[in-house]
């Protein structure tokens, strides 16, 4: 995500300057190979989506390499949001959700797993097979979203704070952003079946056409190792609190590194927190016993899947089968020895949730 990219570039020089600390962002397209590269500890933070690590813990998409699969990833701050809504064009008789019929046509970044995958969810949400919502394939997402109103295509995923969203949003039949009904909880249920780490919320920021409009919340986050430096750590979300509003104006959303947001995210957060930021959210009164409990059970499936797959590879090794995300055995191994040991998925979980499944773990 771009927005994210340019945050860091943001606000590393201020931190560099006030602190010592030396910073080089680097962009780099592929998720595997970063996480890769923070797995190995060849760098020290990751910038992605809440949605992608869990593929990555998963050992799932690609991830399941050798050198990749699960590791003791940590959260270490916000960094910008991305949003899962869905764009029609502004004269369309797609009003709300419940107008989609089958034989709508949805646009899809064909490229992009975690667009095709959103997709999936959506048609679960609607209670339709893939059939009936008919998904047309484009080569990036801004050519669906353009094929939305050049009417191609009924529908799309949008992040109403992008610049396709402004561009189409221009255009004279304008758009419309519709909304994830709150009472559907039937179809969150089955959107969550298939995409369990979306965050159901309110849009506050990007295009007017979308502000107030309830949708999937992505948070994109600063990832680290476990074993990455506490005080480290500590310093760098003290420093990123406390100097909030000398680098908040500096980039377009900026903003949306605030602590609220921040502290807003932990309360469904799917991954562990690192004990560096928890340190300094406890010295501000910021983190609760449901945050122990949910940090508890986030940290204590993060290190069954890490040491499943170490097991998981030495099965491998033993059986003479190459560990690779394009061998069928390697694949059907993995996902059967998750199986077979009850490796949930990570996904959001209420706080009631939470203890429920810390109960099962003693």
């Amino acid at each position: 995500m771009v927005s994210a990219f340019q945050n860091t570039l943001a606000w590393t020089p201020l931190h560099e300057e006030d602190t010592g600390v030396k910073w080089r962002p680097s962009a780099e397209a592929s998720g595997g190979t970063v996480a890769r590269w923070l797995k190995a500890g060849e760098i020290d933070f990751w910038i992605t989506a809440y949605s992608v690590p869990p593929n990555c813990l998963e050992g799932s998409r690609g991830y399941n390499t050798r050198e990749g699969g699960p590791f003791p990833l940590r959260v270490a701050w916000i960094s910008d949001f991305a949003l899962g809504c869905k764009v029609v064009r502004g004269d369309s008789d797609i009003k709300t959700v419940y107008d989609i019929k089958p034989g709508a046509k949805y646009g899809v970044y064909a490229g992009s797993p975690f667009h095709v995958l959103m997709y999936k969810a959506y048609c679960a949400y609607l209670g339709m097979t893939e059939e009936e919502l008919i998904q047309v394939p484009f080569g990036d997402d801004k050519s669906a979203c353009r094929a939305v109103v050049d009417g191609k295509v009924d529908m799309a995923s949008l992040t109403t704070s992008s610049a396709i969203a402004y561009e189409i949003a221009a255009n004279p039949h304008g758009i419309r952003i519709l909304e994830y009904p709150e009472e559907n909880i039937e179809g969150e249920k089955r959107h969550n079946a298939v995409l369990p780490v979306g965050m159901f919320g309110t849009v506050d920021f990007g295009v007017k056409e979308g502000q107030g409009v309830r949708a999937i919340i992505n948070p994109w986050c600063y990832n680290t190792l476990s074993d990455t430096d506490a005080e480290l750590v500590y310093r760098l979300a003290k420093w990123l609190h406390q100097n909030f509003d000398a680098y908040k104006d500096l980039g377009e959303s900026c903003p949306r590194m605030d602590i609220k947001n921040f502290r807003d995210t932990l309360d469904l957060t799917p991954l562990p927190v690192h004990e560096g930021t928890i340190r300094y959210l406890k010295e501000i009164g910021m983190w609760t016993a449901a945050d122990d409990a949910r940090q508890k059970y986030n940290v204590s499936l993060v290190t069954r899947y890490t040491e499943a797959y170490e097991t998981a590879i030495a099965k491998a090794d033993k059986e003479g089968i190459n560990v690779d995300p394009g061998n069928k055995d390697w694949t059907e191994l993995w996902s059967n020895y998750t199986k077979e040991i009850g490796l949930p998925r990570f996904r959001i979980l209420s706080d009631e949730e939470i203890t429920a499944e810390l109960a099962k773990l003693k």
